[in-house]
């Protein structure tokens, strides 16, 4: 079997789930998770009864606040490669 001569070389294909109108979605909707739990944490410290619950808002926010880092992040690292290597030397 012969090599190819002439390779073509393309850019792989981003996934859908990782494009930048995905990513604003994702970080989006974790605000809203994140706004609607510091609610929760609120209500819990305003109402008596329920102050044996706070692990449960909390529990949420943890991993809202992890995915909403990590995306933020991703969409920095994207925008900050671009910019740079579109910037002449």
């Amino acid at each position: 079997m012969r090599i190819d001569e002439n390779p073509l070389f393309r850019r792989a294909p981003v996934p859908w789930y990782d494009s930048t109108l995905a990513c604003i979605l994702v970080a989006v909707a974790m605000a809203a998770v994140i706004f609607f739990t510091l609610t929760g944490v609120v209500v819990t410290f305003e109402q008596p009864e329920y102050q044996g619950y706070v692990w449960v808002p909390l529990v949420v926010l943890t991993p809202a606040l992890l995915v909403l880092l990590t995306t933020i992040a991703r969409l920095l690292r994207r925008h900050l490669a671009r910019y740079f290597q579109d910037r002449p030397l």
